[in-house]
């Protein structure tokens, strides 16, 4: 069986440099690390796993905790393919767990992995508190405690789409949300709020399961068409236009994601895009930051408004017009 011995000593180095340029690959030059893993490909080298976690109780694996669904999530995958690319990167193993609810305990994980990226994080979120002090965590979202977290900025996110609608000339705007209790979704009710207050308008909300079924679910509990809508996400932007156009009826619609569904609806859809491959590999960045040095990073990311053909301006009143 080879060795890491045998791979020091076909790249030149010692074997504790062999090992830190598998193990910790930020610690060795990167010309050092490219010979030490040509020297292990070569030898077809592979880590005893079990042997190095119980010698430095470190697993070397990372899991990302994700809200168990019955549908493929590609923006997930997205942020999961960030989050992985990192922990390649890092010598880190990348685990996913499925949670069967929102707030399932995670105890049965602590000792087994190094640390836990927590997702779809709500107003005091019980799962944060519980594992404090127990194992590093790292997180989607945002959280008082001074742990590694990434944010997108989904007040300033609604409140451009907000601004979008009301530039083309709309005024009775209303917002397609849920009554789930996640963080993402408040900022992005306050950040609609407060744009239609500045302009010196009524907020409207209309609400429904976080889905196709819950955006058209949503248009059938207003009383009146209103002139634009804004949806918290593409999937219930998906469900008003599937109202729309089962009722031969045509409004702005906005979604919120950014994601391929927007490219393949008619008409496509505008739609606020949310960097989730980078959020991902700067939180999983963060996270190993703080396996290092116990240091914790905040950071916020602004997303973009991707303008397609879902919205348009308004067209002039001629009421009155001979």
């Amino acid at each position: 069986m080879t060795t890491i011995h045998d791979v020091a000593k076909l790249a030149g180095v010692s074997p504790i440099t062999a090992s830190r340029a598998l193990n910790k690959p930020d610690m060795v030059r990167p010309s050092t690390l490219q010979r030490v893993k040509e020297a292990a490909d070569r030898l077809g080298y592979q880590p005893n796993f079990v042997a190095r976690s119980l010698r430095t109780g470190q697993t070397r694996i990372v899991t990302l905790v994700v809200n168990q669904k019955t549908t493929y999530d590609p923006l997930m995958f997205e942020f999961a393919t960030g989050v992985s690319e990192s922990c390649r990167a890092h010598g880190y193993s990348l685990l996913i767990y499925p949670a069967k609810e929102p707030n399932s305990a995670l105890d049965e994980l602590i000792g087994k992995v190094d640390g836990l990226i927590l997702t779809d994080i709500a107003d005091q979120d019980s799962r944060v508190e519980d594992l404090l002090g127990k194992i590093p965590i790292a997180i989607f979202g945002e959280s008082r405690h001074r742990i590694p977290q990434v944010d997108i900025d989904d007040a300033w996110g609604a409140m451009t789409a907000t601004e979008h609608l009301l530039g083309l000339g709309y005024r009775d705007i209303v917002m397609v949300t849920s009554d789930v209790k996640l963080l993402f979704l408040k900022h992005r009710m306050q950040g609609y709020s407060n744009s239609m207050i500045s302009a010196g308008l009524t907020p409207k909300f209309a609400f429904g399961s976080l889905d196709i079924l819950g955006g058209e679910a949503a248009m059938g509990t207003l009383d009146q068409l209103p002139e634009a809508v804004l949806c918290v996400s593409d999937s219930m932007a998906i469900g008003v236009m599937r109202y729309l156009n089962l009722r031969n009826l045509q409004i702005p619609v906005v979604g919120y994601d950014g994601g391929y569904l927007g490219e393949i609806t008619t008409p496509t859809l505008t739609s606020v895009k949310q960097p989730f491959y980078t959020a991902g590999e700067q939180l999983a960045q963060g996270m190993f930051q703080h396996l290092r040095s116990r240091r914790s990073t905040k950071q916020v990311i602004r997303p973009t408004l991707v303008i397609r053909e879902s919205t348009w301006p308004k067209a002039p009143d001629t009421a009155g017009e001979s």
